[in-house]
């Protein structure tokens, strides 16, 4: 005799989440750069901004604290980074992460509304390739790759 199991199957509703975009914060903390050096006003203005987002690289990835990142910030150079950022969103990237989202909340409902950010990171600065492009890339389990370049 065979042991039948039922499996309660619940259906959740998708929730939209909400995209923050971090660039209007990224170019406020430039402005500031040119009073208070770029360290302080990053820690001060878009580090404090969007520390649940960055302590938990810190945390987790990264393993140290805070004070890691200042040669990172320094070397940075916040004028190509925003630059970066802006031609990210001009080429559609957003557009291209909010289409990813949608396929990746398909497999993974979430009942409640969650923030996704799309901030300015510290190697936003570094450009890669002879074209001065940078690429986008998003995976997931199950899923193709969703690629864009700017």
């Amino acid at each position: 005799m065979g042991i039948v199991y039922n499996a309660m199957i619940h259906i959740i509703e998708p929730c939209e989440p909400e995209i923050i975009l971090g660039i209007d914060e990224f170019e406020d903390c430039i402005q500031k750069s040119q009073m208070l050096g770029k360290w302080e006003a990053w820690k001060g203005s878009y580090f404090k901004r969007f520390k649940g987002v960055f302590q938990p690289m810190l945390d987790v990835m990264y393993q140290d604290e805070l004070n890691c990142l200042k040669p990172h910030v320094e070397a940075m150079d916040f004028d190509a980074a925003l630059s970066n950022a802006r031609s990210f969103v001009e080429a559609g990237g957003v557009d291209q992460a909010c289409q990813a989202l949608d396929r990746a909340i398909g497999f993974l409902p979430s009942p409640e509304p969650f923030p996704v950010y799309l901030i300015v990171g510290i190697g936003q600065a570094q450009r890669h390739g002879s074209s001065g492009t940078r690429s986008v890339h998003v995976y997931w389990p199950g899923n193709d790759q969703v690629s864009g370049r700017y």
